[in-house]
């Protein structure tokens, strides 16, 4: 009796798995996490190719992987950058800088601090985060 199906085997799944990163990627509207979906896949499908000794496929990934992480640390360093500064004055970024919190009222979420005396991003004409 032949049968067409089989059980995937866990290298299966790790190649199941890179390729739903990549379509995550592709879907992402966020660059931050466009790359940090491509740099999952890249990992994946680099341990996928390995055991199944797929050389191209090595070498593609082995190419992109560092791409994606160069990116990613540019787009970091950029978004640090221009939202501490744009939002917050000098000795607040210090202190958030330094993890402290300047103000009772204030919280921080993804690297920005809003205060509540300071408008929003909406008020400036930026998308919320």
């Amino acid at each position: 009796m032949c049968t067409i199906f089989r059980v995937p085997t866990v290298i299966d799944w790790v190649g199941i798995i890179a390729g739903l990163y990549v379509v995550l990627a592709f879907y992402s509207t966020d660059q931050m996490r466009l790359r940090r979906h491509a740099i999952t896949s890249n990992v994946l499908f680099i341990a996928y190719a390995l055991y199944l000794g797929l050389w191209p496929i090595v070498l593609l990934h082995s190419v992109l992987l560092p791409l994606n992480l160069k990116r990613l640390n540019e787009l970091e360093g950029f978004w640090r950058q221009n939202h501490l500064n744009l939002h917050m004055s000098e000795s607040e970024r210090q202190v958030f800088e330094q993890g402290l919190k300047s103000n009772p009222h204030s919280w921080a979420i993804y690297g920005y601090q809003r205060l509540p005396n300071r408008p929003s991003f909406r008020a400036l004409g930026h998308a919320e985060a």
